[in-house]
């Protein structure tokens, strides 16, 4: 299914793949991400980027589901399409948080890096009490997500799950990610933050970290009922500028949802032209 931004409001879903839900290692820090296998992947340069269209995207993500037995979504250049169009948040939300955090205190730096580039959920626990209560960072969160262009998500201020943070369970549309993406490099103090995205740990580098220039950070956890949601977000480089992308997976296991968000990325890669 595909969904423009002018129908966002009124969201009508077309189903593309009919597949049994499907739901990884816990997003924490980079040792538990390596895969059991792995596969090499070769990109070439796209052509100057011209705008997907809904058909686009939706035919991409009917490609990887039935290629991975996923449930998918991407979000590009405000077009959405996808079986799995939000999820929680997981690690993704230690950009904003990293943002806020740095605001307050330029003194957060190597705990902004460390959150950032191998996903270190001590280091992003320190930024977040940095900012205060839960409802403070929050706030404090919220506001970064706001200069960004996202007027919808709200930061989850206290935990929903025992061994899990509060901020990684923020429901996070695809939609709205991509639309903070976009609008990444125009926030103060977030100078630092996009540049520690072009320097992900290497056994985090799937999905958009294969695309050469991609600047990104990935998530990853456990649902609560079966499986893992895998996710990234972030921008990619076209020769027409940089694009702004969110994509999503659920999947049986971790090793399975980076399967599948790779597919994503190189099929996405192959039609920037």
């Amino acid at each position: 299914m595909y969904i423009s931004p002018r129908s966002l409001s009124s969201v009508s879903l077309i189903t593309l793949v009919s597949l049994s839900a499907c739901t990884i290692p816990v997003d924490r820090k980079a040792s538990i991400s390596t895969p059991a296998s792995t596969t090499t992947v070769t990109l070439t340069a796209p052509a100057p980027h011209q705008q997907l269209d809904g058909t686009d995207l939706a035919a991409i993500v009917a490609s990887v589901e039935a290629e991975t037995g996923t449930r998918v979504g991407i979000a590009v250049d405000g077009v959405v399409a996808g079986s799995i169009l939000s999820g929680p948040a997981w690690s993704t939300a230690k950009v904003p948080i990293s943002i806020a955090a740095l605001r307050q205190s330029t003194g957060h730096y190597e705990a902004m890096r460390s959150a950032i580039t191998t996903s270190d959920n001590g280091s992003a626990q320190q930024l977040w009490e940095s900012l205060g209560s839960g409802e403070l960072a929050a706030e404090a969160t919220n506001a970064i997500l706001r200069e960004g262009g996202d007027l919808t998500t709200r930061i989850q201020p206290f935990v929903q799950r025992d061994g899990f943070s509060a901020f990684g369970q923020t429901q996070w549309a695809l939609i709205d990610q991509s639309t903070f993406a976009q609008h990444l490099t125009t926030i103060p103090h977030a100078e630092s933050v996009f540049a520690a995205m072009a320097e992900i740990a290497p056994d985090q580098r799937y999905g958009l970290g294969l695309i050469p220039g991609a600047q990104f950070k990935g998530g990853w956890g456990p649902e609560p009922d079966h499986g893992y949601l895998v996710r990234q977000f972030g921008v990619i480089p076209t020769l027409s500028g940089p694009v702004a992308v969110a994509i999503i997976a659920k999947a049986d296991d971790y090793a399975t949802g980076q399967t599948a968000l790779t597919a994503l990325a190189v099929k996405l890669h192959s039609r920037m032209k």
